[in-house]
């Protein structure tokens, strides 16, 4: 009698009507709050300003590093190693996130290393070493905009 009540329970689940959003992306169970642009390229101070800015719309830069020297020079391990070894990072050990996880300390130098052979991941506020070479698109340059920009997180 049990295992017909059980099977019988199971089978309602399954066959009810889902809730809105069940099994898709994160937020598909409602429409968005509000709407935003993206962009391909990034505004200049005035656009971004008259546009974005003072009309508080949400703007996404799609692409904005692309091209940076930043950009060219962070994808060589080498030469990251070489200019900013020494700077101390912080891990977590295991790829997927999990913020109570098992978490550590090591140079750049020795992550680079170790990130392609063991299950370890940088989550690391941007050295200040490393922010010499980090350019703000200029439409956020002026009106105090840097002001707000706290952290620049490497994953």
């Amino acid at each position: 009698m049990l295992r017909v009540l059980v099977l019988f329970h199971i089978a309602i689940v399954s066959l009810g009507n889902d809730p809105p959003g069940h099994m898709q992306p994160i937020g598909s169970h409602r429409p968005p709050e509000e709407s935003f642009t993206v962009l391909s390229r990034v505004p200049n101070p005035l656009e971004f300003y008259e546009k974005y800015m003072s009309k508080r719309t949400p703007v996404v830069f799609k692409g904005a590093i692309a091209g940076t020297p930043a950009l060219n020079k962070w994808s060589d391990d080498l030469y990251l190693s070489n200019s900013f070894g020494e700077e101390v990072v912080d891990l977590e050990i295991g790829k997927k996130e999990n913020r109570s996880g098992d978490t550590g300390s090591t140079t750049l130098a020795d992550f680079l290393k170790r990130y392609k052979d063991e299950d370890i991941y940088l989550v690391n506020d941007l050295p200040m070493k490393m922010q010499k070479e980090w350019q703000v698109p200029r439409c956020l340059l002026c009106g105090g905009y840097t002001d707000y920009l706290n952290f620049c997180y490497i994953w």
